[in-house]
């Protein structure tokens, strides 16, 4: 015998024997389906079901019917999902538009308040200036009023200093509080 026809004699041999040991018994035994199983498969195929005397036609109807009512439902949610995502949509870019204007709202107002800040920094300093110049044309007043005063004394003439004059004079000399 050559070689080839051992080989071919050692397969036809050996596999089937490794095959039954591997648990591998060829086509199932159709005696070994369980009653049950051949009950609940004819069962599908009856025209008549456990659920009263409902045939198989009538079976098909109602599923149809339920078919159609779901597929008219799914439709529905379907379009329903549509509006939802456009106005989503919608509000995204409302949102998107309404966040810039607050952010420009933000940054002037924070302008603003710098600006304000500035205002009530100048109008500080000019409180303190119309102060002092009144302080100052006082000062000038009573400078005059003394000089005034010696002119006529040094023509002859008598001048009557009201009682206060020294109070006049303490509340020149020192400048008016600032209110705020």
């Amino acid at each position: 015998m050559t070689r080839r026809g051992w080989n071919g004699l050692w397969l036809g041999i050996m596999l089937p024997t490794l095959a039954g040991l591997a648990g591998c018994t060829g086509s199932p035994d159709l005696a070994l389906v369980s009653a049950s199983d051949r009950d609940s498969v004819a069962q599908r195929f009856d025209e008549r079901h456990d659920e009263g005397t409902r045939t198989v036609i009538e079976s098909a109807m109602q599923l149809s019917d339920k078919y159609a009512q779901l597929t008219a439902k799914a439709a529905d949610m379907h379009e329903s999902n549509q509006e939802l995502t456009q106005e989503n949509e919608q509000l995204m870019l409302q949102a998107a538009d309404l966040r810039a204007k607050l952010k420009q709202a933000q940054s002037e107002l924070t302008n603003s308040n710098e600006l304000l800040m500035d205002l009530m920094g100048e109008l500080s300093l000019w409180k303190q200036d119309i102060l002092g110049f009144r302080h100052e044309m006082r000062k000038a007043d009573n400078a005059q009023l003394e000089a005034l005063l010696k002119i006529l004394e040094g023509l002859g003439g008598e001048a009557e200093l009201p009682e206060d004059q020294a109070a006049l004079t303490m509340s020149l000399a020192k400048p008016p509080l600032l209110r705020r």
